[in-house]
């Protein structure tokens, strides 16, 4: 019998199908980020060269031709922060036009949307331009409900007027989720969460993602060549997460609504409504660095252009 993996694109079979079917392109366009968080596992991770844009577009377009022809369905812009090269976000997304594609989403910290760009051909508020180029989806990250606390994880990103900057993507119709990042000394415990929710709700948030710390396995000079500051800030922040999901789980506020298993099973998410507010939440884990290098976990697009099978390390790059 083939193996069935569960999705957010639904019931895939593994067995005897296209390489990508079920496996997420994960595109860094930019390494560059002022947010400086001490999580960040971009800074941890090995890192290619950048290529201009020009460069990059190129060898974009023809692995996204092979991502799509081999049953990719699902394109996740993620950095960096990707708004910090936004020539190279918009003509993306001008190519990503070509395909039929279960979900396109920017992953962002917000703090470039509302700024004025100008480039080449064309100016405009971020936010704007975005939206003119078909982009229909954000994922922003944002860690706390308290102002305080935002600031103690990324002083660039806490000084960010959080709700200004959810009203505008409303306004242009794109559909906005929060990620919030799961931490010892942050959001960590059932009624953390439910607080979080709570103020999530009042600025009109209707999706919200709880992300476990990445468990960063192989650690060597190759896979974890970059800052190990980083590295154990996460080793101390990360939660107990199968405790907090139990927790969840039995927790009356709190319907069970659908377990998902990611990322050839090396991620699980849970779905869950929140009964109080009506709105859906999820939580998710993910393990990285123990994958075979043949093994398509992600589709990785670097920011020289080219792609990486996995989350592992840039030795495995074709």
């Amino acid at each position: 019998m083939d193996r069935i993996i569960r999705n957010f694109g639904g019931e895939r079979s593994l067995e005897g199908e296209k390489p990508y079917a079920g496996v997420d392109a994960k595109v860094y366009p930019t390494y560059k980020c002022e947010g400086n968080c001490p999580f960040c596992l971009t800074e941890i991770r090995p890192k290619t060269r950048e290529a201009d844009t020009e460069q990059f577009l190129v060898n974009f377009s023809e692995e996204m031709r092979k991502y799509c022809e081999g049953g990719g369905r699902k394109v996740l812009f993620t950095g960096g922060e990707p708004t910090e090269a936004p020539d190279k976000l918009l003509g993306m997304l001008d190519e990503l036009k070509k395909y039929q594609l279960d979900l396109v989403v920017l992953y962002t910290n917000g703090t470039n949307l509302l700024r004025s760009v100008e480039l080449k051909d064309e100016k405009g508020v971020m936010l704007t331009l975005l939206k003119n180029h078909g982009l229909q989806n954000i994922n922003m990250s944002v860690h706390h409900y308290e102002r305080q606390k935002r600031l103690a994880i990324s002083e660039t990103v806490g000084k960010m007027d959080n709700e200004n900057v959810f009203e505008a993507v409303r306004a242009e119709g794109i559909n906005l989720r929060l990620n919030c990042t799961l931490m010892r000394d942050y959001i960590g415990s059932v009624g953390e969460v439910k607080r979080y929710i709570e103020w999530a709700v009042k600025c009109g948030i209707k999706d919200i993602y709880f992300r476990d710390l990445f468990h960063v396995e192989n650690r060597n000079q190759r896979t974890t060549p970059g800052d190990k500051k980083k590295l154990s800030y996460t080793d101390d922040q990360r939660i107990d997460f199968n405790k907090l999901v139990a927790d969840i789980q039995q927790d009356p506020d709190f319907e069970a609504k659908e377990q998902l298993s990611r990322h050839r099973d090396w991620g699980q998410t849970y779905i869950f409504l929140y009964k109080p507010t009506g709105i859906q939440v999820s939580f998710g884990t993910l393990v990285i660095g123990s994958e075979r290098p043949d093994e398509a976990t992600y589709f990785t697009i670097n920011p020289n252009g080219k792609m990486t099978p996995n989350m592992n390390a840039s030795e495995y790059s074709v």
